[in-house]
């Protein structure tokens, strides 16, 4: 299959300033306006099974080119065929799905027993990347429901709901692994889906007394839940994020009126479990230290145990964020440990300790690295709050304004690219300055101040770079004059570049834009005349070596070995510092 890609070229340039290559760039792209189509292959359990959708895609677009006509045919052709249904149950799904059987006796429209969810995932192949985008259809694997469920323990008197189940993905291990259909529950605004979730439970159950209890519902306005039971033992899925035009039973909801739609799922889905049940959902991990999640933080925070949040690799062909799983017990927190998992590692975290977290970001950290900042935050009490801070230029038109070549009117142009630890990169790129064509510009005494330090938005971890030539900054490259008693401007540099603040970065935000008030919330050392003068000469060494080179990183090194005997740092503190830097807070 062939399709034309609409790409973002502002999500284009993020993603190439954290590193990433050209194909995983062909994968992040502007997804609401995609019309690229992915067959979800990690959502499949066999690798030929990609072969046999591809093949149905071919046959339908010969024969059944209405594709939601196409699939339900499909749908039907399953389970008119499968002689565990009943007569009642297979006449009732013909009816739901208002279509005839008409597609031929061949082996090609058999049901496969092996495969977990092969409708779903014919689904979500022939949903285009901007449809799936727009209404969250990206749906979670077999390998990763089934220990879902296993973790449940599911038994035969407790009742289970989905509130966006999309074809089944957790619905149909639970009935597999015993749960009575009666009671299983699942929600969706999307009418094929329920139908392909039903058509799931009949053939994945012999002889089912039930009827599937999955229905056309909008679970956060409220709208169809009225044959739904009040409350649940246990309610778990896969919201959609970020969905778009989605409406809200505000009378319901104590969130920001713009909240995330994973936000409200978790919200009102919580709002549905008894008193000592289950809630477990799959969320983007932003939903772990972005500051716009804040208020769904200190709401499961504050009125629910957090029982485990488990971290895992991006699991949805075509989205690039790695995935949680959230695991929630309905019941007041006490003393207690959430424990983050990352495969076989595991780190234990007291949940009342993220209520004194800058937005509550719930990040994991050991003991040790308690341990750690609390020394590093015993010298640091100053802050970068009356520092000056300004957006690089925003021209409104980068192929008209920015130069490749220098012409004899214009002068050098700083962008993201050329931002590296400590020092600028050579500059590649030009500009005519004419403040009043351009769409935005700070004032000029920041752009033409005597120092100042530019630092990239998107960066996976804290990079500073000095200019003393008054050059102008593009807007990928963002601008701080720091005012900080005790300090200049270079050991403030040595500050954000140093390892010690990047480890206090990573375990407090580990964002991969780098915000002003983020910044602001970090702790900066008093010095005083000698350990100021030290920092300096250092900076002043590091900026004197030639790029790229063994002495500009042993230069860097001497910086990071002075802030270690400035914060009396041990050597299994210093490194674990390293470790978390080098890796992560699991791996470090």
């Amino acid at each position: 299959m062939t399709a034309k890609r609409i790409i973002s070229k502002a999500t284009q340039q993020n993603w190439k300033r954290l590193g990433k290559n050209g194909h995983q760039l062909t994968k992040r792209a502007n997804k609401t306006e995609s019309t690229l189509k992915n067959i979800p292959k990690k959502y499949l359990r066999q690798a030929e099974s990609a072969e046999r959708i591809t093949a149905l895609l071919d046959w339908g677009q010969q024969h059944e080119p209405d594709f939601d006509t196409f699939i339900l045919k499909l749908a039907l052709h399953a389970v008119l065929a499968a002689q565990q249904i009943t007569p009642e149950h297979q006449a009732r799904f013909k009816q739901a799905v208002g279509v005839n059987d008409t597609l031929p006796a061949e082996a090609l429209f058999d049901f496969m027993p092996e495969e977990p969810d092969l409708l779903g995932a014919l689904y979500q192949t022939g949903r285009t990347e901007g449809t799936r985008n727009k209404n969250g259809l990206y749906y979670t694997p077999a390998f990763v429901t089934d220990k879902v469920v296993q973790r449940l323990a599911p038994n035969q008197t407790e009742t289970y709901l989905d509130p966006a189940c999309g074809s089944g993905a957790f619905l149909v291990p639970l009935a597999q692994a015993g749960v009575p259909l009666d009671h299983l529950y699942g929600t969706d605004t999307d009418r094929i889906a329920v139908l392909l979730c039903i058509a799931n439970l009949l053939l994945r159950v012999p002889n089912a007394a039930t009827y599937p209890h999955i229905y056309v519902a909008d679970f956060l306005t409220g709208a169809g839940l009225e044959k739904l039971p009040l409350q649940f033992g246990h309610v778990l899925g896969n919201p959609p994020w970020g969905a778009k035009k989605f409406a809200v039973n505000r009378q319901k909801s104590f969130l920001a009126p713009k909240a995330d739609s994973f936000a409200y799922f978790l919200e009102f889905g919580l709002q549905k479990v008894v008193a000592g049940g289950t809630l477990t959902f799959m969320l983007p991990i932003s939903f772990l230290n972005v500051a716009s999640h804040a208020d769904i933080r200190r709401l499961v925070l504050t009125q629910t145990t957090i029982e485990q949040i488990v971290l895992l690799d991006h699991l949805f062909t075509g989205v690039f964020s790695d995935v949680i799983c959230l695991h929630l017990k309905q019941q007041m927190p006490a003393e207690h440990q959430i424990q983050f998992r990352k495969q076989t590692k595991v780190i234990a975290t007291q949940q009342a300790d993220f209520l004194q977290a800058t937005h509550y970001n719930l990040l994991p950290q050991t003991d040790f690295d308690q341990q750690i900042i609390t020394k590093l935050r015993y010298k640091g009490h100053l802050t970068l709050q009356n520092s000056q801070w300004g957006l690089g230029i925003v021209t409104g038109n980068n192929k008209k304004y920015v130069l490749a070549t220098a012409t004899t009117d214009s002068e050098p142009l700083i962008t993201g690219k050329e931002l590296r630890p400590y020092r600028l990169a050579p500059l590649t790129k030009a500009i005519v300055y004419h403040r009043d064509a351009f769409q935005q510009v700070a004032p000029d005494t920041l752009y033409r101040a005597s120092e100042k330090l530019l630092y990239k938005f998107i960066s996976s971890r804290l990079t500073f770079s000095y200019d003393d030539q008054g050059r102008l900054p593009l807007n990928s490259a963002n601008v701080l004059i720091p005012d900080v008693p005790t300090h200049s401007v270079k050991t403030v540099l040595a500050c954000l570049n140093g390892a010690p603040l990047n480890y206090v970065y990573q375990l407090k935000f580990a964002s991969p834009k780098i915000l002003k008030g983020d910044l602001q919330a970090l702790w900066l050392p008093e010095l005083d005349a000698a350990e100021r003068a030290r920092l300096e000469k250092l900076v002043a060494a590091l900026l004197a070596t030639a790029p790229n080179s063994l002495a500009e990183k042993q230069a860097q090194a001497d910086i990071d070995a002075e802030w270690f005997r400035f914060y009396e740092l041990t050597e299994p503190e210093i490194n674990r510092i390293k470790g978390v830097l080098d890796k992560d807070a699991f791996e470090g």
